[in-house]
């Protein structure tokens, strides 16, 4: 995954991945056909550990949204647990950032998984938060507005994920704290607020 994450599907051979993981070629073609078998691999293992971590929130804030009988305040607590999870789950991660940067250039470089990570990764989690947003503004539909918030909302997640290294050499430290957890928190229930009021 990190071979991935660094060079990207066009860069990265299966050569450099073996050699990487200590294995031999015959062992990534028995076990996963070819390059392009041991990507989607990747993508499924990525998807896997979201899933495992926020499938509960997810699940019910897509009950909730689906059930027509959420309320303006209760989707922005939602919003503020779905935000929560995953500046937990991206703290946690800050020195593993070869997860998020595999999705990241897997979405910028349109490589094999593109569709996948698409389909069943990024397209539902930012409609989701744009959903939420809509309803949390008091509207019955969602709007452009809150499809370009939410992106612009769950990409300044990347300062937490594949760009951790920036912003822990900002804050002076090798990993990030409780303290930090707990302030980006905040700053995310004072962006949801923000957005929110000017919606």
């Amino acid at each position: 995954m990190e071979c991935f994450a660094q060079r990207g599907f066009s860069g990265a051979t299966t050569r450099a991945i073996a050699a990487e993981a200590g294995v031999t070629l015959p062992a990534i073609a028995y076990h996963f056909g070819n390059k392009e078998g041991l990507h989607h691999a990747c993508a499924r293992v990525i998807l896997g550990r979201y899933q495992d971590r926020m499938s509960p929130v997810v699940t019910a804030a897509r009950a909730a949204v689906r059930s027509g009988a959420l309320t303006a305040a209760g989707a922005r607590d939602i919003l503020l647990e779905i935000m929560q999870g995953l500046i937990e789950a991206f703290m946690q991660e800050a020195g593993e950032t070869h997860q998020s940067r595999f999705v990241s250039r897997e979405l910028s470089d349109r490589g094999p998984a593109y569709e996948y990570l698409m389909k069943e990764l990024w397209r539902p989690g930012v409609l989701l938060v744009a959903d939420l947003l809509a309803i949390a503004s008091g509207r019955d539909a969602t709007t452009d507005r809150d499809k370009t918030a939410a992106l612009m909302f769950l990409s300044s997640l990347t300062a937490l994920s594949n760009q951790s290294a920036i912003s822990l050499s900002i804050l002076d430290r090798s990993r990030f704290t409780d303290s930090d957890r707990v302030i980006a928190g905040q700053l995310a229930g004072g962006m949801i607020d923000g957005l929110l009021e000017h919606g």
